[in-house]
């Protein structure tokens, strides 16, 4: 907040909004070595279409604790989607698979796996598209720790 104030005045509150609304999410990417330009494009403040920041709801942690399990699959969904990106599949495509990838996931981790790609499907696409790999996406998601996907790159 006190960097907004740095800011013409009539950007000031702008800035103040967006540090309450975003800013625990943007620490965390920011802490897991993401560039200030994939933070950008990722929250889709960068992009030619001029998105309104409000459309953007993305929560830090989807899971209270995430475990082991939850990190493994999905990473392994993850990975799996980024070989059908450089495939050149286009965002309809990545989303379709997206919702499609969750009915052959376990019967527990479905349910959570369709609310994630309701909430958070452009977001995931997104993410997917912009290089970021596997365990820093399911980090930004929640549903890895910073210490489980360090030490999965080890």
């Amino acid at each position: 907040d006190r960097a907004c104030s740095f800011l013409p005045k009539e950007m000031s509150s702008q800035c103040v909004s967006l540090v309450d609304q975003y800013g625990p999410l943007i620490i965390q990417m920011l802490l897991q070595e993401l560039q200030p330009d994939v933070v950008c494009a990722v929250l889709k403040f960068c992009t030619g279409k001029q998105q309104a920041a409000s459309q953007v709801k993305f929560q830090s942690k989807l899971v209270s604790q995430p475990n082991d399990a939850q990190c493994l699959e999905c990473k392994f969904v993850v990975a799996y989607l980024k070989t059908l990106v450089k495939k050149n599949a286009t965002e309809a495509e990545i989303e379709a698979l997206l919702n499609k990838v969750c009915t052959y996931l376990p019967k527990e981790l479905r349910d959570q796996c369709d609310s994630l790609v309701q909430q958070y499907g452009p977001v995931i696409v997104q993410m997917l598209l912009s290089e970021l790999d596997p365990g820093k996406i399911c980090t930004v998601l929640g549903l890895c720790t910073a210490n489980k996907q360090a030490a999965s790159q080890v």
